[in-house]
């Protein structure tokens, strides 16, 4: 008799989604892809806007394709953070779900900060400031329309309420709240002192539940009838609940648009320390804490090949960036100009021109300058983790779409002076898979979880290569452009 047990992760990214089926013989863990779309923001009443209609439609076709002999267990959902669904009386939207990539929440950080207190609110929440929050976002919209606001009955994260649409009640799961910048770190509520002063009803938020939370034992999705269960919403909770981690001395850097770069631990850090370097505490699996600090990804090299007609496909734009000149010039990967350009081409040769470097040679010398620049952030931010938590980092895990690109893995040990073990390449997915497994009791334990992907998923190590005096020289070259930008008032 076959012990093979299916279940299916919905994993959406801010550029894609796919609904992924994961097979279990009792030993080690398949992967199949088996539908992917486009995620794409459109433009509506002056806001980009994402449809949340496609994707669960999209959701639905995906498990269409999912042959009826499979007998899909459960389905988890997995997004991105911050963003968010304000339900009507009627259980309808109020309006078509904003994205994050807005900028106009930018005006709102420092009246809602004065409001609320800088302090305060980071003690409480442990949430780094990212002008995007959730928060920003809530002030925002109550401000330029309070009436409309007002109508707001039911807050929903995004895989909350498509969780929702599936069939599911809707919740506020832990991992993707931790991320609004208005649930507390300490008791993994809602910051009600925050919601007072903002004038929002706290009436519109559940209690947030945890991911391996059964939200319905069974809905009907094609030919197949799975619970629905709430992994780690939030793309890094799973993609970090996935990851071979030992103890606070492994970290890891989550690749993919954004960066995420952090440790695991069993307890927040919301000290003075912690909130001048603007780390955040996001809610994990098992009531642990990623302590970490989102950083440009990805997407320095995603919209340079999408704003550069001349530029090649992925694989060999790789390839010509590892042959390229090292450090020709660099760019703040943080930077506000990078976040949403008309053309990342243009946005990079505007950096290296207001602080005087050369431009690369072609596509493969702006992408390497893109991933130098990257894993100076990454480099930067670990070195602020090992002093704020006073510990010496002992490895890196490096998953995602990143961990395939072997420059950006090579260069990441050299850097640090640290061994990068990289993979695996589907890290949400698999956590948010093996979730699902603890909670249909097919899994005892997080640490069992992980040595299943680690078992199914071998790692790749890179080894430093004792060239890291360089990069710091090049470090300080680049700390001091940034001082020099920020002197000259240029920044956006």
């Amino acid at each position: 008799m076959s012990t093979r047990k299916t279940l299916a992760a919905v994993d959406l990214g801010a550029g894609s989604g796919r609904v992924v089926l994961g097979s279990w013989n009792g030993e080690v863990l398949h992967l199949k892809e088996v539908h992917r779309f486009p995620n794409p923001v459109e433009a509506v009443g002056g806001l980009l806007r994402w449809d949340l209609d496609f994707l669960e439609h999209s959701v639905r076709e995906g498990m269409k394709k999912i042959a009826p002999e499979e007998k899909v267990s459960s389905l988890g959902i997995d997004t991105w953070g911050v963003d968010f669904v304000l339900i009507d009386k009627n259980g309808r939207p109020l309006e078509r779900a904003r994205c994050y990539r807005n900028e106009h929440t930018r005006d709102w950080v420092v009246p809602t900060l004065e409001a609320l207190g800088v302090v305060g609110l980071y003690r409480r929440t442990g949430i780094q400031t990212q002008h995007f929050n959730t928060l920003f976002q809530l002030a925002a919209w109550k401000k330029s329309s309070p009436a409309g606001f007002d109508q707001a009955r039911r807050f929903a994260m995004v895989p909350d309420w498509l969780a929702h649409r599936l069939g599911a009640p809707i919740v506020n799961e832990a991992t993707n709240a931790s991320t609004t910048q208005l649930l507390d770190a300490r008791t993994r509520d809602w910051d009600r002192r925050s919601l007072e002063i903002l004038g929002i009803a706290s009436e519109i938020f559940g209690v947030p539940v945890y991911p391996g939370t059964v939200l319905t034992p069974s809905v009907t999705l094609g030919a197949h009838r799975p619970a629905i269960v709430a992994p780690a919403t939030h793309d890094t909770g799973s993609a970090v609940a996935a990851i071979p981690l030992v103890n606070d001395k492994s970290a890891f850097v989550a690749t993919g648009t954004w960066c995420l770069i952090g440790i695991e631990s069993s307890v927040p850090e919301t000290g003075d320390q912690a909130r001048a370097a603007n780390f955040t505490n996001e809610a994990g699996v098992d009531g642990t804490y990623r302590f970490l600090k989102n950083c440009m990804g990805l997407w320095l090299v995603q919209q340079l090949k999408a704003s550069w007609p001349a530029c090649p496909d992925f694989g060999v734009l790789a390839a010509d960036a590892a042959r390229a000149v090292p450090f020709v010039a660099l760019v703040d990967a943080d930077d506000p100009r990078f976040f949403q350009p008309a053309s990342m081409k243009e946005a990079l040769e505007s950096w290296w021109r207001e602080s005087g470097q050369p431009f690369p040679d072609g596509p493969g010398g702006y992408a390497r300058c893109c991933v130098e620049s990257l894993v100076l952030a990454f480099m930067k931010t670990l070195g602020e983790i090992e002093t704020i938590r006073k510990i010496k980092l002992e490895r890196i895990h490096l998953v995602g779409g990143g961990s395939q690109d072997t420059l950006l893995c090579q260069l990441t040990a050299d850097a640090t002076g640290i061994p990068v073990l990289a993979g695996p390449v589907e890290a949400s997915a698999l956590g948010n898979l093996v979730v699902q497994a603890r909670a249909l009791g097919w899994i005892s334990s997080q640490k069992e979880a992980r040595a299943l992907v680690a078992r199914s998923f071998p790692l790749t190590e890179y080894r430093p290569r004792g060239n890291q005096a360089e990069w710091r020289r090049v470090q300080e070259k680049m700390e001091a452009m940034k001082e020099e930008t920020i002197h000259k008032g240029d920044h956006v």
